[in-house]
């Protein structure tokens, strides 16, 4: 089912990167891993921010994840946004904690490290097609929860609702 709601989100040109990006990545150096339309969950455990409280909620979107050699980029959108840019050196990225659970390459932080005023775990899970790729990438970058340490990284999360 994966493959045909990437289809469509392809032919739709949801859950693609905006043109200005895949611009400003282009200028960075390129990417070495780029997956468009793909299926994106949020899973929000004991989440509290400015006018939100749940105890367990779990989103889909359609969305895309990007690495290039400095950054880590996943956004996807429906009725609510999850988004996160993370620069490998920056500190932000060893507070990812990434596994994979058949084919997907989940994501999982503390929001405190990456929103204001917010609290609680979330998980962002990636349905993607290339998972040997990606966590070869990560891995490469440090990436933390594949049996490895973890190196220093940066990044934000403007938004998880």
């Amino acid at each position: 089912m994966g493959g045909m709601i990437q289809k469509a989100a392809r032919f739709l040109r949801i859950g693609q990167l905006p043109d200005l990006l895949r611009t400003k990545i282009g200028a960075e150096g390129g990417f070495l891993w780029l997956e468009e339309g793909i299926l994106v969950t949020a899973i929000l455990r004991d989440f509290k921010a400015p006018g939100t409280f749940c105890g367990y909620r779990r989103i889909s979107f359609l969305g895309f994840a990007a690495m290039t050699q400095r950054r880590m980029v996943v956004s996807a959108r429906f009725f609510n946004q999850a988004s996160m840019d993370v620069d490998y050196d920056g500190p932000r990225f060893k507070d990812i904690t990434f596994s994979l659970d058949g084919k997907h390459l989940s994501l999982s932080f503390n929001a405190a490290g990456f929103l204001p005023n917010a609290a609680g775990e979330v998980t962002l899970r990636l349905g993607v097609s290339d998972l040997p790729k990606a966590t070869q990438i990560l891995r490469q970058k440090g990436a933390r929860g594949f049996g490895e340490p973890c190196s220093a990284g940066n990044g934000s999360l403007p938004v998880v609702h």
